[in-house]
């Protein structure tokens, strides 16, 4: 189960030597003169043959690139786990030497005699004998079974809770970390420890965190006599909201949301419960939550989020009801590796971009101007831009960045054919840049995230259609497509975030490998998947924290008055470390990032670090041109594209990213020479 079952690229991170000149100054310098070089190719004439009859044969061998151990062959489903607990004993020395009394449940007669079975996992993994010792450096977890219930006690989170279940658990604890989770064939329990809300330590800041980052999306209530906006809680506040959320994306309360100190002596609770309605197609439709905390702490609390297959709200309270809180001991830590492999049904010139890439010893480049469409306008400005581009750098870019949205899927967006074939059907040695379509999986460009986001509806089916259609075209237009879904996921901001998917991560992925199965089905086999987090997650929390995560954006807005920006290499240094040792196998792209001249929103003169910006360009082509072999998080990125767009609020600039000669000539040059360089090191690898 915490295998990935689908193949993904790693998106984002956003350095080897090159002999490029002497480096540009302020001064006017002259404009690179570009020649045109057109390769006109000819289609090699393919005679007819007849092939003899014979006898069968057994199958070719598929048209592999890598080394065979590279390639996917399906998960392997273990049959250990959800077979029943009867199979298994432990003896009754090690149950009473392990199953301590601080850790029996009472309320559930679960204690080292009425148990049968105990495991033990150290580190993530399961370990034969239940006596192991550990340390304060390890991670250590116990689950003990009776007939029909098991304890599950976290020794580095501090918490015991009783689950019911008369089969053997499969726990992940491979993100342990941010998250634990116990899955039975009727459920899947995901328990997080909480610890990161940046409002303050009063019951305010607990309000304002508990309404913006828990419960916007689940019911839309105020915890608090005030809130920070001024509106007060019988006002409504949120009310209206929450139901057109519920009711647009048809989902409905199974009992009405409360609040309890009664239900664990010395803890606060809050319990919901939710259900997604027209649920033929969903596995595990029905939800609960508990949030538990203490009434004196504002900032510290376990979030419990519980899917299951049927209603099972008075299993859920059973939970809540035996937790007990122990002695932490040990650190709690994320386990594992992912292995980087890649499907066999991939064509061959696919497979041969993607070993390309992984092996180059350069950054390749693509800039953000406008997003491919069927308007001519939107093709007229492309066209323009990228003639100014190649004006002043003289650089063949690599990759032609462009989005869509899903949109209705009664009127969804579609692969822009035209525009791709015009500005990118590049497959690493054709000299055109390969195409990164952006897909996002909203309705309104993830704004007006309370009317209605695309995520439920795709668990049920109703865009599988869409898909069928859209993995026709990428498969039509026939070369590599590297296909960036839903990026920037662990924010709060875009219409399939955690926050509106029942706090769920796991829907994030479900949706994907609905539309990537869709996609094999059809034939599409032209497709690398990247997978784009943004540096920070928001909310600040654990539950949404690196779940699956592959990549990252980091943008440096450099909107300072009076300091200078965090330097290219310490954003993506930190990014580096985050992700290590999960995805170190991985190639990188950046797949959007900038570094800002200076905004005027709220207030400030427009271009007053376009200095700082320049210098920060220069640094970062340094570092990506000179060093790859000095530092593996630069040596592991092997694409990166400037986003070069403003984010705009009314008629004033927050975060100004466009770059030209009129406004940052300086910039300019410097990127200029940053690609000059890069195209020598580019060539000298040929």
């Amino acid at each position: 189960m915490n295998k990935v079952s689908y193949w993904l690229l790693l998106a984002t991170l956003p350095l080897t030597i090159c002999s490029c000149g002497e480096k540009p100054t302020p001064e006017p310098t002259a404009e690179p003169t570009v020649e045109p070089t057109v390769e006109p190719t000819q289609q090699p004439t393919i005679e007819p043959t007849v092939e003899p009859t014979v006898e069968p044969t057994e199958e070719p061998e598929p048209d592999l690139v890598f080394d065979e151990s590279m390639y996917y062959d399906g998960e392997e489903v273990n049959t250990y786990y959800h077979s029943p607990v009867g199979n298994y004993s432990s003896t009754a020395d090690e149950l009473a030497f392990n199953f301590e009394e601080k850790y029996h449940d009472s309320k559930n007669n679960l204690n080292n005699t009425t148990a049968t079975y105990g495991e033990l996992y150290l580190n993530g993994e399961k370990i034969d004998n239940l006596s192991e010792g550990y340390s304060r450096n390890d991670d250590a977890n116990y689950l003990f079974y009776g007939l029909d219930k098991a304890r599950v006690i976290s020794r580095s989170k501090g918490y015991a809770f009783t689950l019911p279940t008369s089969t053997i658990i499969e726990p992940n604890f491979q993100f342990n970390q941010y998250r634990t989770q116990y899955s039975t064939k009727d459920y899947v329990l995901t328990i997080s420890e909480e610890y990161s809300n940046p409002y303050g330590n009063g019951a305010l800041g607990w309000a304002t965190y508990h309404d913006e980052w828990l419960t916007r999306y689940l019911t839309g209530k105020c915890t608090h006599d005030k809130h920070p906006n001024g509106k007060k809680c019988d006002e409504g506040f949120e009310d209206w909201r929450i139901e057109r959320f519920m009711t647009n994306n048809n989902l409905s309360y199974v009992r009405d949301p409360f609040y309890s100190t009664s239900i664990i002596q010395g803890y606060e609770t809050e319990l919901i419960s939710m259900k997604i309605e027209d649920n033929e197609n969903i596995e595990m439709p029905y939800y609960n939550f508990a949030i538990i905390r203490k009434p004196s702490n504002y900032k510290d609390f376990y979030l419990l989020v519980m899917k299951s297959a049927n209603e099972f709200t008075n299993q859920f309270d059973s939970i809540v009801n035996s937790f007990t809180p122990v002695t932490k001991y040990g650190i709690s830590k994320n386990c594992g590796k992912f292995e980087l492999k890649v499907p066999r049904y991939l064509n061959r010139e696919t497979q041969e971009y993607y070993k390309q890439l992984m092996e180059q010893d350069y950054t390749g480049w693509g800039i953000f101007n406008h997003s491919m469409s069927t308007s001519k306008s939107y093709t007229t400005r492309i066209e323009q831009k990228n003639e100014l581009w190649k004006e002043w750098t003289g650089y063949d870019f690599d990759i032609a960045p462009t989005y869509t949205h899903c949109g209705n899927y009664n009127n969804p967006g579609m692969f822009p054919m035209e525009d791709a074939l015009k500005f990118a059907g590049g497959n690493g040695k054709n000299g055109k840049p390969v195409i990164q379509f952006t897909m996002q999986f909203t309705a309104n460009n993830n704004t007006q995230l309370h009317d209605y986001t695309p995520m439920y509806d795709i668990l049920r089916g109703k865009y599988d259609s869409y898909f069928a259609e859209l993995g026709k075209q990428i498969k039509e237009y026939g070369a590599p497509v590297l296909l960036r879904l839903n990026n920037e996921m662990n924010s709060d901001w875009v219409s399939y975030c955690a926050m509106v998917t029942m706090l769920d991560p796991d829907i994030f992925a479900m949706t994907w490998e609905r539309m990537a199965s869709i996609f094999k089905e059809v034939g599409a086999d032209n497709i690398l998947y990247i997978f784009n987090p943004t540096g920070k997650t928001f909310p600040y929390c654990n539950w949404g924290e690196d779940v699956h995560i592959l990549g990252l954006t980091y943008y440096e807005y450099n909107n300072y008055e009076d300091q200078d920006p965090v330097s290219f290499f310490d954003l993506y240094q930190e990014l580096y470390e985050k992700n290590t040792p999960y995805w170190n196998d991985y190639p990188a792209i950046i797949s959007e990032f900038g570094c800002g001249s200076g905004g005027n929103y709220p207030t400030g003169k427009k271009y007053r670090n376009v200095i700082t910006q320049a210098v920060w360009v220069e640094e970062m082509f340094d570092l990506l041109n000179y060093s790859r072999k000095d530092y593996p998080f630069l040596d592991q990125i092997k694409g990166a594209i400037w986003f070069n767009a403003n984010d705009d609020v009314g008629n004033k600039t927050q975060n100004l990213l466009i770059i030209d000669m009129d406004n940052t000539p300086t910039t300019i040059e410097m990127f200029a020479y940053g690609l000059q360089c890069t195209a020598e090191i580019k060539n000298k690898s040929k």
